[in-house]
């Protein structure tokens, strides 16, 4: 135990005397002395306190040596001190209660005697808490002792906060000391406690539950009345584990056990939370050195999303860290939020710090100066801000903002403290800004990632365990999957507070001191959990209780004045909340929805406001009136502030809207007072007037309303009418697309057919993305059905051949494809013997020879490479064993080698009697030759089902499906050599491809072995696979992944990456039956695997959909040659050329320096380019043969790449036209021009002689930001504030977007077949609905019609960089400023639909293209980095998403199906016998 008294900090001082000088008229007390003795032992040995840290004050000692001791404890501040009082209590001046020295003459003579109140006051000054017990005669007149932490108050401290008091009697009461015993009685029992343990109580025993089982005992004993006085945390701080507590230990299903819950809900962990924060150690462990090691010029910058765990980091991770260090700079000083006006916020928290006047401390600071502590006061070394992008979303000073960020950035000799700030990455840009955090995000930032999984696990258990819970087996499993399941990766990245909430509830929901899967079923779920614990609570008020909570949580609501996302996290006065809400406040702060201390409260975190719809909707109905109330308080502040000058009252209307809402609630009461004074200011008549309007407006509203009402009523009554059958198709559509997003992972052949259905009934892009995710979500890829008379089937390497036992045969099927044959290529004649199976192996070079045990005793060798190359194949030899008994049997077991050089047997063992090991030499079949035959002994035991050959063919493994595994060295096959083994595993295994590793089964168990050492394998990592029985294990080529298939129907993939800690990829779900076999594809791109009668193709690309494969550096603007293999990627002035042949392995093929005209010398001897050389724009010829790159001065450098490894300059022009960065240019498809867009002109320019460039057409047309030729090269794409087609020929200009007009410019694309042209605001629009990418008609460029629309997009996301589509034009990518990138699936642009939300990246996205060599890697930037992405089958599910579904599905439903499915509708034919593409852009 490391925490509570064990604190290397903790102190303790122990005063007493039994005995008084002479002529004392109090009584001696002779146990006393051997109860604080034994204390003194019981503190060093069961609590675990430092021997020199606990003081027994001596007998004899007067009371100013006792204080001194006090004293002396308090001030060495590095944990809670603990002050013991055994003997006599006086009762002093006004019934004060002292403490009885040795030389304490009687009850009424307090003269020598310790005044209790100095020793509380005293104590109140210890940093981190004091803990007291008195037992003495009248305790219970003693009181807690403050809980500020004296001068250390206002600094961030990890201990425990608070006070508290123990007593062993109330008030006037008596405390008994029995004579003759060796205790106090109160003390007594308190030892025994601590000594012997606590048989009813937790594991670990806390101040607490110490006051609670005195009180239990005590209970029938009025000698003793235990009382216990609490402030802060000071009740949980662990005195000792509890030696009473039976190991393995299970308590009642209804009786929970009494251990803390040690997950914070929504509330961040505190620093005082440390010992149950989990999951972070690596990143705590990286913030704190690089806040220790920073320079001490500039702020540290924690950078993470919502919900990632940045507050808890701050203080259980930095703030603790830092004092269990104990460097120098603690103290730190921490402002939770800097809210709307940070330089009062930290004038007000440093004034608390130094003991200065808040003004005095406010103008220092606006000097850039931090004023140090008065008289003895600590100074602060370290300032802690967190929610630092409050500056910019509730901050509406532009002034106040930049001092804050300027005291806090300023550069200089100056004693400052080191600053860390926490900062939400969607505000990350806004800092960028500014120039004084631009180079604090440049110098010292650290991002805050998502936990992965492993990390997810500690976070789950680790608290856990640290209070003595234990966590039900497969619980944290199923919050893993719930964590991720159906979620965007933006999402599980921001659901901490989501699980911490849920592990609360789950918490409250124990069984005993079990965390259960049936507990946490009942919470809903992770992401309903917060939901239905503030339903819960909300449904639980009456009428006027749920109108109280409405009205106090959207107090706590804070919405931009610019109309952006509700800001939730908004710290308020309590003066500010509504009257009569003190109740509720109480209730939803014990709920932990909501943080209150003694000045202020706030909603516990913003996560409440995406998980419980009725807050959103409130919201959504009161954003007028919150934007109104927000005003007002505004107003009334900047009037109170002004000495409430009459200049700044409202008048006129919006005195009027304030009227409004003081009507409808009541306002604080400065609000109130700056209303009715400006309602004083008024005069009447104009109140009349008001009124009189008000009024009018009130009724010309509502006659309008209804008259719109009764219009509406009207239109919808004939629609209806209309289309009474369309709705019913509609609602069928609706009906069988939630069902099969039901079953989509479970039985994905039945959710595509529903889904197939849906859009027969209703051609719908909601069914299209239904369909789409169905197939990108699933790595089903389609089953084909076998007779059922094939039996004990066995997979090829690669899964491309299939061995199935039928009878007296075998059959050879070809599995290469997705569909499988309906005949096999060939059989094989297998006599079988008393109607047993045949074990069969595929070995030898690409697998093409196959053994198998036949007839009585044989086993039989084939050459089956034939039927794959149109011939047949051949049987080659026929193996017997010689010395065969009466008690021998034909093999059990067989296997290949690796090089077809040799084949083994093993088992012969009839009637559980003797079995043996055989091996041969096949290197010519014809004359195979018997090696070696190994009889069995006890020791061996070779009654064995399964043999196999390492991959080099030097080890051979034999294992049985009870037994145990053993390796043989096979160095000298004639003599092979027994080495070690490994017990309790089946008969199924797999080698790794290297050889190192071998995984086995046990049941339902896979064990991972490291068979490095003959001799001595071992167990790196063992887990429960499946649910029923292992049936196939095959590892990926790359050795990083193991495939098990299970008697659960179900396939299972596992990260090897670590052996020692496997962890579960993904589990398949498509077999109807039990799986026997499984392998990997050649490329571990896909994978077969087989079942009774059924063979299933996964494609592993939907297993990794979106992985990064590589990040390249230096990457801002990108371009990709058309072959798709060569990269250009821009940053400054540097080009990089990147070979992406192997997109898993860039390979950089030169870097340049385009050339620049204005440089100057850096810091550090670095150089800086001037802003019109940056590169702007990059380009690739049709040809791939020059790269064109355009700065922002609009000068455009030519570039010979026909040899990317050796690039030369093969040209330049320019353009006359300065102005405004982001010039654009783009070559044509299939001629030597380039068109350079400088904003004010377009030149196409003829560059088929590089040195001598010449301008062949030019148009003049302001506000562009894109140009783009069309596939044809006939015309080019203009894209601005509208969208025009360019006719090179004619010269003619067509408006495609119609009366559209886009804000600020627009990206736009040309899709590759020419049809369609997409186009998005490169701003999104401030005022009305959010829109999406708009899909033009280009066919026919003068209708200006709109084929289509994305979803729309809002917030960050709105705002997109870039539009890409794929080579292929069936999706479309946008780099947005969120950070994420979305594909939109438009190969029907009628009904285009997102396909995948890629995000991840800490900034927004600057670029993005689509291609490579195989059409399936995206590739981005942002941050100044290239991320080369896998995106899978991506492009083909997007090119023909109806066709792949009826293929993977086996068809659409049958007549039959359809009438159980789709009763309400006529049978519809949702697969045709052909399909083919779907959709043409």
């Amino acid at each position: 135990m490391t925490g509570g008294l064990a604190a290397p900090g903790a102190r303790a001082v122990l005063f007493g005397t039994g005995g008084h000088i002479r002529g004392s008229k109090l009584g001696d007390l002779p146990s006393v002395d051997t109860t604080l003795d034994d204390l003194r032992d019981t503190l060093l040995d069961v609590c675990g306190m430092a021997p020199g840290h606990v003081v027994r004050v001596p007998a004899h000692a007067h009371a100013a040596e006792v204080v001194g001791a006090v004293e002396e404890a308090t001030a060495a501040d590095g944990g809670p001190v603990l002050f013991y009082y055994a003997g006599h209590g006086l009762l002093g001046p006004r019934d004060d209660l002292y403490l009885a020295t040795r030389a304490s003459r009687s009850a009424r003579h307090v003269a020598q005697s310790v005044s209790y109140r100095t020793i509380r006051d005293l104590l109140g000054e210890a940093p981190s808490g004091s803990l007291v017990v008195l037992d003495c005669c009248f305790s219970g007149r003693a009181g807690a002792p403050p809980a500020q932490g004296g001068a250390r108050r206002a600094f961030a401290s990890s201990r425990p906060r608070g006070s508290f008091l123990l007593t062993s009697a109330s008030h006037y009461a008596l405390s008994f000391a029995p004579e003759g015993e060796r205790h106090t009685l109160f003390s007594g029992r308190l030892l025994e406690l601590l000594n012997a343990g606590d048989p009813a109580g937790p594991l670990w025993l806390t101040a607490d539950r110490l006051h609670a089982a005195l009180d239990e005992e005590f209970a029938d004993d009025g000698r003793v009345n235990p009382a216990r006085q609490s402030e802060g945390t000071l009740g949980s701080l662990v005195l000792a584990r509890n030696r009473a507590y039976p190991a393995g230990r299970t308590e009642e299903a209804d009786r929970p056990a009494d251990l803390p819950c040690p997950y914070p809900g929504l509330q961040p962990y505190r620093a005082e939370d440390s010992a149950h924060f989990f999951g972070r150690e690596e990143l705590t462990t990286r913030l704190l050195e690089m806040v220790e090691d920073a320079p001490g010029d500039g702020p540290v910058v924690l950078v993470g999303a919502s919900g990632a765990g940045k507050s808890s980091v701050l203080r259980a991770g930095l703030l603790a860290g830092l004092e269990a260090r104990a460097t120098s700079l603690a103290p730190a000083l921490l402002v939770p939020a800097p809210g709307p006006h940070p330089m009062r916020t930290l004038a007000e928290a440093w004034a608390r710090a130094t003991g200065r006047d808040t003004r005095e401390v406010r103008t220092e600071l606006e000097r850039g100066c931090f004023p140090p502590p008065l008289h003895e006061q600590p100074a602060c070394r370290l300032l802690v801000v967190d929610q630092f992008e409050e500056i910019f979303t509730r901050c509406q000073t532009p002034d106040e903002r930049a001092a804050f960020v300027s005291v806090l950035t300023r550069n200089g000799p100056r004693t400052t403290p080191r600053v860390v700030l926490a900062l939400r990455a969607d505000h990350y840009g806004s800092c960028l800004e500014e120039p004084g955090l631009e180079r604090a995000l440049a110098r010292a930032q650290l991002t805050v990632p998502p936990l992965r999984e492993r990390e997810l696990r500690a976070a789950v258990e680790g608290p856990a365990a640290a209070v003595g819970l234990t966590v039900e087996p497969g619980l944290t499993d199923r919050l893993l999957h719930d964590l991720r399941s159906g979620r965007s990766a933006h999402d599980a990245a921001a659901a901490l507070p989501f699980l911490a909430h849920v592990l609360r509830e789950t918490w409250r929901r124990r069984s005993g001191s079990r965390l259960t899967l049936s507990g946490y079923q009942a919470t809903k779920g992770i992401w309903h959990s917060v939901a239905t614990t503030t339903q819960r609570f909300y449904d639980s008020l009456d009428g006027e209780g749920r109108a109280m909570m409405r009205e106090l949580l959207l107090r706590l609501v804070h919405l931009p004045p610019d109309g952006g996302a509700p800001v939730v996290r908004h710290r308020v006065p309590l003066a500010a909340v509504p009257a009569g809400s003190e109740e509720i406040r109480e209730r939803l702060a014990d709920a932990r929805l909501l943080t209150a201390d003694k000045d202020t409260v706030q909603i516990a975190h913003e996560a409440l406001l995406r998980a419980w719809p009725q807050l959103r909707r409130w919201i959504e109905e009161d954003a007028a009136t919150l934007l109104l109330r927000q005003q007002l308080g505004t107003a009334a502040e900047e009037w109170d502030t002004a000495g409430r000058d009459a200049a700044f009252l409202y008048r006129g209307s919006r005195l009027q809207a304030a009227v409004e809402l003081a009507e409808q609630s009541e306002l604080p009461a400065g609000e109130a007072e700056f209303l009715a004074a400006g309602q004083a200011a008024a005069t009447s008549e104009l109140h009349r007037e008001q009124r009189r309007t008000r009024m009018l407006k009130r009724a010309l509203a509502a006659v309008a309303v209804a008259l719109c009402l009764a219009l509406v009523a009207a239109v919808v009554a004939v629609r209806q009418q209309r289309n009474a059958e369309a709705q019913q198709r509609l609602a069928t559509a609706r009906s069988l697309l939630a069902e099969a997003g039901n079953l989509d992972t479970t039985d994905p052949r039945t959710a595509l057919r529903l889904g197939l259905a849906a859009y027969a009934l209703r051609p719908s892009a909601d069914a299209r993305r239904a369909l789409f995710d169905t197939l990108a979500g699933n790595a089903f890829r389609g089953a084909s059905r076998l007779p059922a008379s094939e039996t004990d089937g066995v997979l090829a390497a690669g899964g491309r051949r299939l061995a199935t036992v039928s009878g007296e045969d075998l059959a050879l099927w070809d599995t290469s494809r997705h569909s499988v044959p309906r005949a096999p290529l060939a059989r094989l004649a297998c006599p079988s013997k008393d109607g047993a199976g045949s074990s069969v192996a595929f070995g030898g070079p690409d697998d093409r020879m196959l053994a198998a045990t036949c007839g009585e005793d044989e086993v039989r060798l084939w050459n089956v490479a034939g039927p794959w190359r149109g011939g047949g194949s051949r049987q080659v030899a026929t193996l017997r064993a010689e010395d065969v008994t009466d008690e021998t049997d034909r093999p059990a077991g067989v296997a290949v080698s690796p090089d077809g050089s040799m084949v083994a047997a093993i088992g012969w063992s009839r009637h559980g009697g003797p079995g043996m090991l055989t091996l041969w030499d096949v290197r010519d079949p014809r004359s195979p030759r018997r090696l070696s035959v190994v009889k069995d002994t006890p020791r061996l035991n070779l009654q064995r089902d399964r043999v196999a050959f390492s991959p080099d063919g030097h080890l051979l493994v034999t294992a049985d499906s009870n037994g145990d595994m053993r390796l043989w060295d096979l160095s000298n096959p004639r003599e092979p050599r027994p080495g070690g083994k490994v017990e309790e595993v089946g008969d199924v295994l797999a080698f790794s491809p290297d050889g190192d590793l071998l995984a086995v089964s046990d049941d339902r168990v896979v064990k991972m072995v490291d068979i490095r050492s003959l001799r001595d394998p071992k167990v790196l990592d063992e887990w429960t696979a499946h649910a029923n029985h292992v049936g196939s294990l095959d590892f990926s080529p790359d050795g990083r992944r193991l495939a098990s298939g299970g008697w659960d129907k179900s396939v299972a993939l596992w990260n090897v990456g670590d052996p020692r800690d496997v962890t579960r990829q993904s589990r398949l779900a498509g077999h109807s039956s039990f799986v026997d076999a499984t392998r990997f594809g050649a490329d571990g791109r896909s994978l077969v695997s087989v079942s009774s009668g059924e063979v299933v193709h996964w494609d592993m690309a939907d297993v990794d959909q979106s992985e990064v494969l590589d990040v390249i550096p230096g990457g801002n603007d990108l371009a990709l040659a058309p072959d798709g293999t060569t990269l250009a990627a821009t940053r400054g002035a540097r080009i990089g050329l990147w070979d992406l042949s192997d997109p898993a392995e860039p390979r950089r093929l030169a870097q340049l320096d385009n050339p620049v005209e204005d440089a100057y010398d850096g810091v550090g001897g670095t150089t800086v380019i001037g802003t019109g050389d940056v590169i702007s724009d990059v380009a690739f010829s049709s040809d791939g043969a020059l790269l064109a790159t355009l700065n922002h001065d609009r000068r455009v450098t030519l570039w010979d790449v026909s040899d990317p490894a050796r690039p030369r300059i093969a040209g330049s022009l320019s353009s006359d036209n300065q102005g405004a960065v982001g010039p654009s240019l783009a070559f044509a498809p299939d001629a030597p021009l380039l068109a350079v867009n400088d904003l004010e002109q377009v030149r196409v320019w003829d560059v088929s002689d590089p040195a001598r460039p010449a301008v062949t057409r030019s148009r003049t047309l302001g506000g562009l930001r894109e140009v783009a030729f069309s596939p044809d090269g006939r015309r080019l794409l203009l894209a601005g504030v509208r969208v025009h087609l360019w006719d090179l020929s004619s010269g003619k200009l067509t408006l495609l977007s119609g009366d559209h007009s886009y804000l600020a410019g627009s990206w736009a694309a040309f899709a590759p077949r020419g049809n369609t042209v997409a186009a998005v605001a490169q701003l999104p629009p401030t005022t009305g609905p959010d829109v999406g990418v708009h899909l033009w008609d280009a066919k026919h460029a003068g209708s200006a019609r709109m084929r289509g629309e994305t979803e729309p997009m809002g917030g960050d996301a709105a705002k997109t960089n870039r539009l890409a589509f794929h080579p292929e034009g069936d999706l479309l990518a946008g780099a947005g400023e969120d950070g994420a990138v979305r594909l939109w699936s438009v190969a029907d642009p009628e009904r285009p639909h997102l396909a995948l939300t890629f995000g991840g990246h800490s900034e927004g996205v600057d670029d993005v293209v689509l291609g490579g060599p195989h059409g399936r890697t995206m590739i981005t930037s942002s941050a100044g980095f290239a991320y080369v992405v896998d995106i899978g089958d991506y492009p083909e599910i997007a090119a023909d998403t109806i066709g792949m579904a009826c293929r993977v599905a086996g068809g659409g439903l049958t007549r039959e199906q359809w009438a159980d499915h789709v009763p309400a509708a006529e049978f519809v034919e949702t697969c045709p016998k052909s399909s083919g593409h779907d959709g043409a852009t």
